[in-house]
């Protein structure tokens, strides 16, 4: 657009943040501020607020803190949205102080609530183990003009299963369906896990039997908790019967139930539902290598993981930014860094476009087979092409140095990656 003539517009502009934050090319959208002003176009809230939401869905929730700071300190207008996705946000970097200070200014920022805001403090509060004040807001909310709703009931239902108060999570439920509306699969999985981890196993297997002879919609994941309430009371044979369902069963494809399987960490169970799905030729989602790959790198297979990178290849598939750290892991594992090396350059070749994580991935196994001289070119490269994070990459190369026993260039780089905190 821009080497046609044409100058990108606020709408543009927020599109592309939007697209570099869901490709978590977190730099690329960062910069795109720095262009929008230099252009005299002002970043707005949905500016803001879309790159705080890609910070959180990365899981960067202190880089998310910073640019909504930035936000206020700039006096952009910010909404219920902002407001919401911070408060969660809070809630993650265990800042319960901060999420309620907020929630209570809404008022004086001139920002209304709506029941996400109600029902994202009060999962802040159960996550804090702040059970009374997760009732309290619960009745603010129950006393005002806002409708709870399913997920209002289900956060509640949850803190109660946790602090194993099932006589008042019992009755709560029988409240929601009396306002009408009906639990659903995740209503009844927070109880089964409940009664699991309360040791309430035989009160799980009632719920669990009462729910299909009822004829309710049974769906994965109300299989996938009730596998685990059985692998924890030990009852193996009960797991891999219901194991077995799963599979045999057309609540799910066979890809999906290989995804359950491994994401439960079931990892037999998966290689032998994944084995016979590949043997048969069958088309299974990249998810699925996805999901291998991970549950074979998380269970001391490095050796598998490599090898259904090569299925992987075959199905012509290739791999995204998680799945690519987990394989750079399980090459080091298996001391293979060269293969390490390449998989890192052939796929950028390829055209694949690595988040940060990958990049800091390969630079910290050099440091690790003490490749010093590797890891300095990796990084002269990367701040050439300003490829990550100037802060995260200083650290990374500075951890290096510490390690190698260069103290002065570690000290240097430390203080360097201080004063190019992420903005």
């Amino acid at each position: 657009m821009k080497s046609d003539g044409i100058q990108p517009d606020l709408i543009v502009y927020n599109s592309m943040i939007n697209f570099f934050g869901k490709a978590k090319l977190f730099k690329e959208a960062r910069c795109l501020f720095s262009e929008m002003k230099s252009y005299g176009i002002n970043p707005d809230t949905v500016s803001y607020s879309t790159l705080i939401n890609a910070y959180a869905e990365a899981e960067k929730y202190q880089e998310a803190e910073k640019v909504f700071l930035t936000m206020r300190a700039q006096e952009c207008r910010i909404d219920h949205t902002t407001c919401n996705m911070m408060i969660n946000i809070y809630g993650k970097l265990e800042l319960t102080k901060e999420a309620e200070h907020l929630f209570w200014s809404m008022d004086e920022l001139g920002v209304t609530r709506n029941v996400v805001t109600y029902n994202t403090l009060m999962n802040v509060y159960g996550l804090a183990g702040m059970k009374g004040k997760a009732m309290h807001i619960f009745r603010i909310l129950q006393t005002s003009n806002i409708e709870p709703n399913i997920i209002t009931y289900n956060t509640i239902i949850s803190i109660l299963g946790q602090a194993f108060e099932f006589e008042a999570a019992t009755k709560l439920l029988l409240k929601m369906q009396q306002k009408g509306i009906e639990p659903n699969a995740i209503t009844y999985s927070t109880l089964l896990s409940s009664y699991g981890k309360a040791g309430k196993f035989e009160k799980a297997v009632v719920l669990f039997q009462n729910l299909r002879s009822a004829g309710f919609q049974m769906d994965q994941i109300l299989y996938q908790t009730m596998i685990v309430v059985y692998e924890h009371a030990g009852l193996v044979g009960h797991s891999r019967r219901l194991l077995e369902e799963l599979k045999r069963s057309k609540l799910v494809s066979r890809s999906a139930a290989i995804n359950i399987l491994a994401r439960a960490g079931k990892v037999e169970e998966a290689s032998r539902l994944f084995n016979k799905a590949y043997k048969d030729e069958e088309m299974l989602d990249i998810s699925v290598f996805k999901s291998m790959i991970i549950v074979y790198h998380n269970n001391e297979r490095a050796k598998h993981a490599v090898d259904m990178y090569e299925r992987m290849k075959q199905r012509g598939y290739l791999p995204d930014s998680e799945a690519c750290e987990y394989l750079l892991s399980a090459y080091a594992k298996l001391k293979l860094l060269p293969a390490a090396k390449r998989l890192y350059e052939d796929l950028q070749l390829a055209g694949c476009v690595f988040n940060d994580g990958v990049h800091l991935k390969m630079l910290s196994i050099y440091g690790d087979a003490n490749k010093l001289h590797d890891a300095e070119q990796l990084f002269d490269h990367l701040c050439q092409h300003s490829v990550i994070s100037n802060h995260d990459l200083l650290e990374a190369m500075g951890k290096i140095y510490e390690k190698s026993n260069r103290l002065e260039d570690a000290s240097k780089l430390f203080k360097s990656a201080r004063m190019k905190v992420p903005q």
